[in-house]
């Protein structure tokens, strides 16, 4: 994980504190996705739709070591350290939230199946929870984005064993793009809190693997 926060508003575009951590956990990530489909080409082995739905992801992160370089009220980027191995330092989790729109078919040969889907949304709204737990820097850092660009790309390949199951394979590619939002942020070392318009960026890219079986009733 690398952590970045822009906490001069006079200077957007620089960071002021970042840390790097190599021993970073995946907690968990999960996704449901409800759609409607709409064939403007339906034959026996071979179909080409639009599409159209809501989505939800969501992950969660904890980083433990690493390295850190923090600005202090009386100088810029002139804290520079490290955390003690197999320490937690940062739990960060992000949620999005999206309608779309998209294009969906595949193709049948005997019992062989290939299949694509195209997704893209304009309309992410995306959330964070930013927690460092250095005791010199216990702050929460909360931002939300909306109006995002998505966009998605997923190639499967299957086999029929029996006329209703199939087992398959599947590779999806996922982006939303950077785009700046506001933040709030908790200082729990001495109670304060603050708020910044435009002080956060959230963006994030993935590409998930899956292997299954599918039955059609």
């Amino acid at each position: 994980m690398v952590d970045q926060d822009w906490m001069d508003s006079s200077n957007p575009g620089t960071w002021t504190d970042e840390s790097r951590h190599p021993d970073t956990q995946l907690n968990y990530a999960n996704e449901f996705d409800l759609n409607i489909k709409g064939w403007f080409l339906n034959e026996p082995n071979y179909r080409l739709g639009l599409m159209a739905g809501y989505q939800e992801s969501r992950y969660s992160f904890t980083a433990r070591g690493g390295s850190y370089i923090y600005s202090s009220e009386e100088g810029f980027r002139d804290d520079i350290g490290s955390f003690p191995n197999g320490e937690r330092a940062i739990g960060y989790k992000q949620r999005f939230k999206m309608p779309y729109i998209g294009l969906t078919g595949s193709y049948r040969y005997e019992d062989f199946e290939l299949g694509g889907t195209f997704k893209y949304s304009g309309w992410v709204e995306a959330s964070d929870n930013d927690e460092h737990y250095d005791p010199g820097k216990r702050i929460t850092y909360r931002s939300k984005v909306k109006d995002q660009n998505y966009y998605s790309v997923a190639v499967n390949a299957g086999y029929y064993v029996t006329p209703n199951a199939k087992v398959y394979i599947e590779g999806a590619w996922n982006r939303v793009t950077n785009k700046k939002g506001d933040t709030s942020l908790y200082d729990h070392n001495d109670n304060t809190s603050d708020y910044s318009k435009n002080g956060a960026g959230i963006e994030n890219y993935n590409f998930i693997t899956t292997a299954g079986l599918k039955y059609t009733f």
